[in-house]
This record gives structure tokens, sequence and C-alpha cells, in this order.
């Protein structure tokens, strides 16, 4: 193994016009060779990555020993769709990482994604070659009836016998070599494949390239406050797009990474109290357990930075995060509380959009979602046809740069009216202050168009979530026979909390809108709020559930 021979210098990594993402494990490498990088919560039981402190370099040789396995034994062809099908783990980042330096597309898939939408997926990426462990290979026993299908099930730890094409990976890896040269690209080499949350229905394949890659880990380098001297404790899903972005930006600067498999609140906590984490990050799920669990009987103050991505993080969760920590200090003494860092994008536009810093001082709210960067890609507000409205007038956010994605994989009828002169329609609606800010309203698809005007799902659901003894919230639209369609709100309690859903309509009603005001309020369990495979909440099946509320025999309250 060999040290580190160049010092990291975040400018340089910036200007490098030759970085690609098959050669960044190289230069991080070159950067800080023997330096601890990732400390997965679980070890692997792969020789080369056993400890719980990988250093930069056990990773090259793990990457290199897999690469030279995808071409010597399972013969992989350039630009051949390698899909990673397992139980969350850092080494969905791993494969993935191997598979773009041997010349494939890494398709990493939820493992929550199951029976014909799994199918349909493979089916439509035509993925032959994929990874993964004894859990998901026994669901796909189950569901594929066409065994031959696949021609390699790499599995990770325990092959099932049941499809003749099985690999034993850890049994492969012992005869290659730790060498390997990795595939040079251009920009525009698609490289990964991420699948959205499937919250509208039929996931869809979000193509990047190597750009569009590079320009995210570099728009990263510009923007976040982080130093190598952070610790970083990440809980986001392995296999989705931010989660490689993230791990590639952190592998680079030699950032410390801890990695949480299965995420657990009280866990979390617990690893921050004791690693002395600086850095979280998560999506807005992961901050709402963390809080319902509880945050006081923590030692916290490590923490300088909470960072939330793939949805807006909600009021209530950033006022009870940054009392926690401190960004900065002198003589141990907090001249700056922490900053909760909230990112506004998507797997689409392949870097955030919008940044909100809240600080412990910080009093704007009401779906505030930030200001443009310059690292991040243009924003706009605007109207159907994409053109730019006028301040404060509701429309829909469009966003135009060098990290937006390549396209739908074998599905380009989705990106019908979604492009307007190389401007990506978001699917989100909002408006933009006299002062130049960005307010998220609500996802396209979840307006409810009532009979007075448009109510607008989040905003209902922000108000919710602040009043006392409310857990989570979802807001939807349901039809009703002569009024259109309402608005309803599902709530659910805190542990050991009642709560008044008279009360609570009456107290909402009279801080919303006539326009938004909500129909009926209703108390539910946690499991009465369906949730996809990333966390976000599946609206879709609630409008289904309760299409019929009003014929009270298609529906049990």
């Amino acid at each position: 193994m060999q040290n580190s021979t160049r010092k990291f210098n975040r400018l340089k990594i910036i200007l490098d016009k030759s970085l690609t993402v098959s050669n960044a494990l190289d230069l991080a490498c070159d950067i800080h060779g023997d330096k601890s990088l990732l400390s997965p919560d679980v070890s692997f039981s792969y020789d080369d990555i056993s400890s719980r402190n990988i250093t930069a370099n056990q990773l090259r040789i793990f990457c290199n020993k897999v690469s030279n396995f995808l071409i010597n034994d399972i013969k992989l062809n350039r630009y051949d769709r390698i899909g990673i099908y397992k139980s969350n783990s850092l080494d969905y980042y791993l494969f993935g990482l191997a598979i773009i330096r041997a010349g494939g597309i890494a398709v990493p898939i939820n493992s929550g994604v199951k029976g014909e939408g799994l199918k349909n997926y493979i089916d439509n990426l035509n993925i032959t070659k994929m990874f993964v462990d004894s859990s998901t290979l026994t669901g796909i026993a189950n569901d594929f009836n066409d065994k031959d299908i696949f021609d390699s099930l790499i599995v990770v730890d325990e092959a099932q016998g049941g499809f003749t094409c099985e690999v034993d990976l850890q049994h492969a890896l012992v005869s290659q070599s730790e060498i390997f040269d990795a595939c040079p690209l251009n920009s525009d080499d698609i490289t990964l494949i991420v699948h959205t949350s499937g919250t509208t229905g039929f996931p869809k394949g979000v193509m990047h390239s190597s750009g569009t890659l590079t320009a995210g880990i570099k728009g990263q380098f510009k923007i976040q406050p982080l130093k190598d001297s952070d610790k970083l404790l990440t809980v986001a899903p392995f296999n989705h797009f931010i989660s490689f972005l993230s791990l590639y930006s952190a592998m680079l600067a030699g950032l410390r990474t801890w990695c949480m498999n299965s995420f657990d609140a009280e866990d979390a906590l617990k690893i921050i109290e004791r690693e002395k984490i600086t850095t979280f990050f998560g999506f807005p799920d992961s901050y709402a357990l963390m809080l319902k669990f509880g945050l006081d009987e923590f030692d916290l103050d490590s923490i300088r930075t909470w960072i939330s991505g793939a949805d807006a993080a909600h009021e209530v969760h950033q006022r009870a995060f940054v009392k926690k920590g401190a960004y900065f200090r002198i003589m141990n003494k907090v001249l700056i509380k922490s900053i909760f860092i909230d990112t506004f994008g998507s797997s689409e536009v392949g870097f955030a959009a919008l940044f909100r810093f809240t600080f412990s001082s910080s009093n704007l709210f009401q779906r505030f979602v930030g200001r443009p960067t310059f690292a991040g890609p243009k924003v706009k507000i605007a109207n159907e046809n994409g053109k730019t409205v006028s301040r404060n007038k509701v429309g829909f956010f469009m966003v135009k740069g060098p990290t937006i994605f390549k396209g739908y994989w074998n599905n380009n009828e989705k990106l019908n009216g979604v492009f307007k002169d190389s401007w990506f329609r978001t699917g989100d609606v909002g408006y933009r202050d006299t002062l130049g800010r960005y307010f998220h309203l609500d996802r396209d698809v979840d307006v409810i168009e009532t009979e007075n005007g448009s109510a607008y799902t989040l905003v209902i659901e922000e108000h919710l979530l602040n009043y006392p003894g409310v857990a989570e919230v979802v807001a939807i639209g349901v039809p009703h026979p002569d009024r259109g369609y309402v608005p309803f709100a599902l709530v659910e309690p805190h542990i050991g909390k009642e709560i008044n859903v008279n009360e609570i309509k009456a107290w909402l009603n009279n801080k919303l809108q006539a326009t938004m005001h909500v129909e009926e309020v209703i108390c539910v369990a946690c499991e009465g709020i369906p949730r996809g495979v990333t966390g976000k909440v599946l609206k879709r099946k609630l409008r289904s559930e309760y299409s019929g509320y009003y014929n009270i025999n298609s529906i049990t309250i």
C-alpha cells in the first residue's frame, strides 16, 4: 500500500478538467492513501475491507478485484447495465464504483422494490447481470418465473442454488488481481441509472453521466462548509443518487464517514454521541423519527451541521435540531449554534437547486426553501410555456445546468413537456418573492383544485406539524359529491398524546386561507401513512383509499 503523495486541495479538484467518476478513486488514494475514510456500522465479510475503518487504499484494492471479476468472469461489456439489488448497505456504493471503473453502468435498486414493479424495471433496463444477497435472492426466486432472464446473479453472501447462474462473489474474488486500470470516460458517458421514488407510479430510470456526476461533486466542494477534520454520519439509503454523490465527494475530501445500514433513531443518536460526529446527513423522515424518539437524553454538542435532502425539511424539525451543537466556538464559548442545511433538488436535478441555511435566530419558514447558489443550477418560476412569471406569482419550478440528468432510460415519453429550451420542469409548484427567496408550495400532482381555488397540501402539513401533540401529517384531496375536491388531513399523534380532531380543524382553518380550509381531520396510526422505498409518503395510495370517503360503505375510519 502507498501512503498519500498529495495534499488535499479543494480548489484543485474544482478546477481539475481530467476528473471523472472512474478515476476519482485513484485521485482519492493519491491524496489520502492509508487514511480511514469509511466506517460501516456492520463489518463486511469481504477480506479486503473487513475492518470497520476502511482506508482509501483498501477501498481501491477491493474495487479493483471486483472490476477484474466483472471483466474476467462475468464478461462485462462496455455500457452493460449491472444491477445492485440487496439489503441496504455501503457496498451499494462500492459495487457501483467497481462497475463504473470497469466500463459498465451501475444500476442500484432499492430492495423495497418488489414483485411486478421489480420485474418491469429490470425488463425496462434489460438487466441480465446483478449483485444480490441471500435476502433479495429469495424474493427474486419467488417473483421471477423465467429463471433464464439473468446471465449472472452475483451473490455477495451465500448462494442459495435457486438459479443456475448464481456466482459466489467472495470465492471469485480470491483469484482476482489487485491491479486494475480504470476505464477512461467522456463527459457524456452514462455511468449511473437510479430510479425515482415511485410516488407517482412506476419508477423511472434516471440516467446520469460522468459529466453530470463530476459537476455535482465539484458543486459540493464549492458550497458545502465541511473540513477534512469533520466526521460525517450518513443514514440516507445507499441506492439513492444523493448517497452516491455524497460518498464520492466525501471520498475525495478525505471526510471520515460513518454509514448506517438500517436506520434506527436511537442508534443514530448514540453514534453521534459516541463518535463526536460533526455533520449528520439524512432525509426528512430520519429527522422526524429522531425528534419523535427524543433528543435531550443525548450529548449532541459535537454537531456543527445538520444536512437534509430528498424533500424539504419541516420548520418544527429545523427549529429543534439547531438548538443542539455549535457551528463555531472560541474557548469553548458558543458563538454560532449548529446550522441546519436544507437542500432542495431531486435525482433528476443532480445537485441541490436551492440551499436554505437555518440558524437558531432564523424566523422565516412558511415553506421557504432557500436561494440558488453559484455552485448549483439556475432556477426560475415559470408558466406552462416555460416563461418566467412575475415575483410572488405561483408557477412551476424549472432548473438548468450541467448536473441535470440525461433522460429516462427507455422511457422518452416521460420527457414530453418537461424540457423547455434546456430548462427542466421539476414537477414542483411555488413562487419567488421580491427578495429572490423561493417558496415551495406543493408537488404539481398533489395540488388540490377546490371550488374556491388551489389548495397546497404542503402548506397545510407545515401548519399542522406545529400543533402540539402531532407527530406526522399528510394532506390530500378527496372528491366531494357536490363540491369537487376538498382537503383532508390525516394526523398521527405523538406516542402517549391524545388529540382532538375538531379542535385541530378549528385551529388549522383559522390559520389557512379560505381556499385551503380542510374539510376533515382524521387521526391515524403510524401504519396508516404508507411510504415508498425512500421514505416518501405515497399520497396517490391515500387518495385512492379515501376516494370513496363520502360513501360510508367503501372505507372504514
